[in-house]
């Protein structure tokens, strides 16, 4: 992330932030895109679909076409979505970033979304079950413990998603691929000045007011308790929680993730030892942040075999209840430091996932840079404040849990007592 901490940032005219980070020698150029697009249930289904047709074609170009042209200039060009943003990628050779930004900027502002291409994806979209037993488990766990959000609804149906038309994708592209608020990014060679010219030649006559397609805040809904869920037969129970969490933009968020690895977020973390593998009750044990424009939340995952619901509900209980009461140990705290810088340096050491990465930290308001300031504040946290981390966020009494299994037990209620 070094190569960001002095990166160009800039706003155009039209409401695109640009953000140019020089690498004099870089043979690739990394160019990304970044659009809100956060869930609506109403338009789940135009969504998805936009998403996975939004490159197959325009006007002059169709698929077989934008692929030829990309790979012609030593370029790949892609697309994904995520529950609050769109992010368009290219990484060319440096020597055709101009005719590649160039081709980037067309196949998505001039995007036409052919009938048949529509049909296609669709027809891919369907195969299989697009919301298997875990992601259903999970969104119910969480309506339960924060309410109706778009972030927990359910995806679109396949009458719905057959339902779309060309002009439904049109008509919400108008809307969505806009350059009020979006952030395009570029890490290559060439100098902030004439990074700067070539993308307000190619991006500033693109006109469109904020799209406002950002995800509402979470209710203050705090359910707690324990929930169970039925299991097909011979399938694996799952143990899911969720609690509180800390945004990484609080001063406290350090401390959490400090907290989550010694936890569950390592392979050597408290969970795996103690479930997984003195106990060999577990097929997979973790814990998680998730974080959001909405808010933040925790969770802990375990599965296990047919019928082991209540032994592993017992088992992360006490586990989560031992570290919330007693907090980590100096020497654990030390090694997740260690972890975390680590797994910071091997997760972000390609150009093109540092480039998405940057791109990310600045839809969310960040400094491209972000990351390296984070890592000096994990450096400086102290035992006591991993500590209260540990307690606020992973007291099973503040968290709900969902149970599904083959063989479920009655629903058990878990006391909560702190609910801040």
């Amino acid at each position: 992330m070094k190569a960001l901490t002095g990166a160009v940032d800039i706003a155009l005219p039209n409401g695109l932030r640009v953000v140019l980070a020089h690498e004099p020698s870089a043979e690739i150029t990394e160019i990304r895109l970044a659009l809100p697009f956060a869930t609506r249930p109403e338009l789940a289904a135009p969504m998805e679909l936009l998403a996975a047709c939004l490159l197959r074609g325009t006007a002059k170009l169709d698929r077989r076409a934008l692929i030829d042209r990309a790979s012609a200039l030593g370029a790949e060009l892609s697309v994904t979505r995520d529950s609050e943003a769109l992010l368009l990628s290219a990484s060319t050779l440096s020597r055709s970033m101009p005719k590649a930004i160039a081709l980037l900027a067309t196949a998505a502002r001039q995007a036409t979304y052919p009938a048949h291409e529509l049909d296609r994806v669709a027809d891919s979209l369907l195969i299989g079950d697009r919301s298997g037993p875990r992601a259903g488990a999970y969104r119910r766990l969480l309506r339960h413990r924060y309410g109706a959000h778009p972030l927990f609804a359910e995806p679109a149906g396949i009458e719905a998603l057959r339902a779309v038309t060309t002009e439904d994708l049109l008509r919400l592209h108008a809307l969505a691929i806009v350059p009020d608020g979006a952030v395009l990014l570029m890490l290559g060679p060439l100098g902030p000045d004439a990074a700067l010219t070539r993308v307000t030649d190619t991006f500033g006559g693109w006109s469109g007011t904020a799209s406002g397609l950002h995800l509402p805040p979470m209710g203050a809904t705090w359910n707690t308790g324990r929930m169970t869920l039925p299991s097909a037969p011979g399938m694996p129970t799952l143990v899911l929680t969720a609690g509180p969490g800390i945004l990484p933009t609080d001063p406290e968020h350090p401390a959490l993730h400090l907290a989550n690895l010694i936890l569950g977020g390592s392979g050597s973390s408290r969970l795996v030892r103690q479930i997984r593998e003195r106990l060999g009750l577990a097929y997979r044990v973790q814990s998680a942040l998730e974080e959001t424009g909405a808010g933040a939340w925790t969770t802990v995952e375990a599965l296990t075999g047919p019928g082991n619901g209540a032994r592993m509900a017992s088992e992360l209980t006490s586990c989560m209840t031992q570290f919330a009461d007693d907090g980590p140990t100096p020497e654990e705290v030390q090694a997740a430091k260690r972890l975390a810088k680590g797994l910071a340096t091997t997760g972000l050491s390609d150009r093109a996932d540092v480039a998405s990465a940057a791109t990310g930290f600045v839809l969310r308001g960040l400094p491209p840079g972000w990351l390296s300031h984070y890592l000096d504040r994990i450096s400086a946290v102290c035992l006591d404040e991993v500590a209260a981390a540990a307690r606020h966020c992973f007291d099973p009494a503040t968290h709900a849990m969902a149970v599904a299994d083959e063989h479920p037990t009655p629903i058990e209620r878990i006391p909560a007592k702190d609910r801040r």
